[in-house]
């Protein structure tokens, strides 16, 4: 039986402990995701996301059956892969990188961020500089984003 936690303030109440109460909560957010989505861009049809049940089901189990602390996500888009993975487990961060294109996109980013605080971290603007700029910030300098493969200079 869902059991509410004494917590303190800014701290979720409910903390889903079941694969049941996880794909529970995580449909739970996808509505909301797509409520948000629809509000504040209606001719938009990404409304459901990109991820099928089967997709849904092996992110969890990868992130409940590795101990994944860290999650990096390309193209936020309404957040329904983000959400699906930071609520598969507490431990897990995310560092996700969007244009912020949409009439929903920074709402969608306001909803995470108030829920998961700290653990959902975003990077605004093009990934083709933010991701360098990140990789360069945290010790990876040499590392490469995709898509931004050295181009030999034309003549």
């Amino acid at each position: 039986v869902p059991r509410l936690e004494q917590v303190r303030l800014g701290l979720p109440r409910f903390a889903p402990r079941t694969e049941a109460e996880t794909m529970a909560a995580i449909y739970t957010w996808w509505n909301i995701l797509d409520a948000e989505m629809y509000d504040h861009d209606a001719k938009y049809k990404y409304q459901t996301g990109y991820l099928r049940e089967m997709q849904l089901k092996r992110m969890v189990q990868l992130v409940r059956e590795t101990g994944a602390r860290r999650y990096c996500e390309i193209g936020m888009n309404g957040g329904h892969s983000v959400a699906a993975v930071l609520q598969s487990s507490p431990d897990v961060s995310a560092t996700v990188f969007d244009m912020m294109a949409f009439n929903y996109s920074w709402p969608v980013a306001g909803l995470l961020h108030a829920q998961y605080g700290r653990r959902f971290k975003l990077h605004p603007g093009n990934s083709r500089a933010t991701v360098p700029r990140w990789l360069h910030a945290n010790g990876m300098g040499g590392a490469k984003a995709p898509g931004a493969a050295d181009k030999a200079p034309s003549a």
